[in-house]
């Protein structure tokens, strides 16, 4: 009875992190950018805890710690931002921390982030058949934003081509 009660004691006497939330779930705007999120923790030990690094699983993911040493009751927080980029749809993003706490040395925080499509460009590329006639095609781009979008050019390829652009209001 007393090496039982000695085991379910024991992981209180090292540092411990306590996490406020382990995942983020954000709905971002079609005007966002990028998102961003808080962790917060608190070293609910009663030794120091340092959290030796932080990694992201991309590029397009950074976060931010604000020190690494944390002395008993000490209260921590980091910092993690998405920039979207050219994705859409649902995004994970995880966050890995590493520290010298015992009972969890490895943290895998999550960002769930859906960002939505700003342009629909339907389909996405036309093309002509040697044998087919040299027919205007069409490539529908909607917008789900108000504010209005610039098109500044229209790529070709390496073909003798003379694309137009006209504006048509859906209703």
């Amino acid at each position: 009875m007393m090496v039982v009660v000695l085991c379910v004691l024991a992981p209180s006497a090292w540092g411990q992190l306590r996490w406020e939330r382990h995942e983020v779930r954000i709905e971002a705007k079609p005007a966002d950018e990028s998102a961003s999120a808080v962790f917060e923790f608190v070293n609910e030990g009663k030794t120091p805890i340092t959290i030796s690094r932080v990694t992201t699983s991309c590029g397009c993911t950074t976060a931010k710690l604000d020190q690494k040493r944390y002395e008993p009751g000490e209260h921590g927080r980091i910092e993690a931002s998405f920039e979207f980029g050219r994705y859409t749809g649902a995004q994970l993003k995880t966050i890995r921390v590493f520290s010298d706490d015992p009972i969890q040395p490895e943290m895998h925080l999550t960002m769930r982030v859906m960002v939505p499509k700003v342009l629909e460009i339907e389909p996405f590329s036309v093309f002509w058949r040697r044998e087919e006639s040299p027919a205007p095609k069409t490539i529908r781009i909607t917008t789900a934003i108000n504010d209005p979008v610039d098109i500044t050019s229209v790529d070709t390829g390496d073909g003798p081509l003379n694309p137009s652009l006209s504006l048509h209001q859906l209703t």
